[in-house]
């Protein structure tokens, strides 16, 4: 039999409440691993990441794998929610797969964190952009904090903070100070964002001073 068909929704809902756990389980990886086997796999992503997940102990890699091109999809398509909860499902499964590299858990960190940013959910986005920076930290990788330091100096300037509240722009100095003469473009988008803090403070003499600082960088 290649599938099953029932006549009410009632009688399917019957037949699985009779399974067992462990059951149910067990038939949700099969379902994802025959799906993943399709060569349209790829269009699949989102239903197979959801019965990867709700089956513990699944297959991990193949979740992580389907659950990020499944979330890059939904933000294609504008889903921006389902994006940010796929983005962070992955990122859970890379902490428990041994030798994730930092990098790679920062980046779906910081993907998540955009995609709740883009659904208007700030506390959520400023905890996964908080998550990534740490990642980026322990990689060493100053351009990507660098990154994640200006979307989030983004969130708090226009939507956590009120106008002309001061944020504390410890982090964005000390990434400044380690990156040196190097990376000139990522220094000036993170010198772009502090101008904008400073402007709205209305500590207008710092702020032109960073500005006309990251326009010289550009140029």
């Amino acid at each position: 039999v290649d599938d099953y068909r029932f006549g009410h929704p009632l009688v399917r809902q019957l037949l699985v409440s009779r399974l067992t756990a462990e059951a149910r389980a067990e038939l949700h990886v099969r379902i994802a691993r025959a799906l993943a086997s399709d060569p349209k796999s790829g269009a699949l992503s989102l239903e197979i990441a959801h019965h990867l997940w709700v089956a513990p102990e699944s297959d991990l890699p193949l979740l992580r794998d389907h659950a990020r091109r499944g979330a890059d999809h939904a933000f294609q398509v504008f889903a921006y929610n389902q994006a940010a909860r796929m983005y962070a499902m992955a990122a859970q499964c890379a902490e428990k797969i041994t030798g994730t590299a930092p990098v790679e858990l920062a980046e779906l960190h910081y993907l998540s964190g955009r995609a709740y940013q883009h659904d208007y959910d700030y506390t959520t986005c400023l905890q996964q952009y908080e998550r990534s920076m740490r990642a980026y930290r322990e990689a060493g990788d100053l351009v990507g904090e660098a990154k994640v330091l200006r979307e989030k100096t983004r969130v708090l300037l226009t939507a956590a903070t009120s106008y002309g509240q001061r944020i504390d722009l410890t982090d964005q100095e000390r990434v400044l100070a380690l990156l040196g003469e190097r990376e000139p473009g990522v220094r000036g988008m993170l010198l772009e964002v502090m101008s904008q803090v400073h402007w709205t403070c209305r500590d207008t003499e710092r702020a032109k001073a960073l500005a006309s600082e990251a326009l010289t960088l550009a140029s």
